[in-house]
Order: structure tokens, then C-alpha cells, then sequence
């Protein structure tokens, strides 16, 4: 994904066995109500930054699919009712 600010962003990847990662590590800057969710399994989500993100009722990164990896993100100053959250009846996915 391009370098730059993305605000108010609602991103769903649907596809498996992709990568969606930042041009540079932390060059992806995601802010404002964005909410970032992840339905197909498999998937690799790397080198975001999640900042001054404010959605009180809903969950900044949303995994719904099964074994995927969010690695490399960095989550500041979000107002939300989680950062990371792994919808029920999802598997072997893992925050690093």
C-alpha cells in the first residue's frame, strides 16, 4: 500500500493468501473513524500504524477469517472497544 495518511478508511480484505502491507514499515499512516478488517484466511496484514483512531464502539483491526497475521502495527492513541479483535468461531490468528 502507498505511503501516506488514510483517514476514515473502512478496508475489508476478502481475498486468502494475500499480503497488504505498507510501502515502508510504518509508512501507511490509518487515523480518524477507520476500522480495517480482515475476512479471508491466511492473510498477512504488516507494517501499518493505527493513529488517533476514534471509533468508541467498534474494534480498530477486526479478524474474521482464520490463520492470519497482523505483525509489524503500531497502535496509538485509538479510542476504541478494541484494537485487535478475533470475531467468534475464527482460529489460529496472531498479533505480533
Amino acid at each position: 500500500m502507498v505511503n501516506g495518511t488514510y483517514k476514515d478508511a473502512d478496508i475489508s480484505i476478502k481475498n486468502s493468501g494475500i499480503t497488504v502491507k505498507a510501502a515502508t514499515e510504518g509508512g501507511a499512516i490509518f487515523n480518524g473513524a477507520t476500522m480495517f478488517k480482515v475476512l479471508g484466511s491466511n492473510d498477512t496484514i504488516r507494517g501499518f500504524q493505527f493513529k488517533n483512531i476514534d471509533i468508541a464502539k467498534g474494534e480498530v483491526c477486526e479478524i474474521a477469517g482464520n490463520f492470519n497475521l497482523l505483525t509489524q502495527c503500531n497502535f496509538f492513541n485509538c479510542t476504541s472497544k478494541h484494537y485487535f479483535h478475533t470475531d467468534g468461531g475464527s482460529h489460529d490468528n496472531e498479533k505480533s
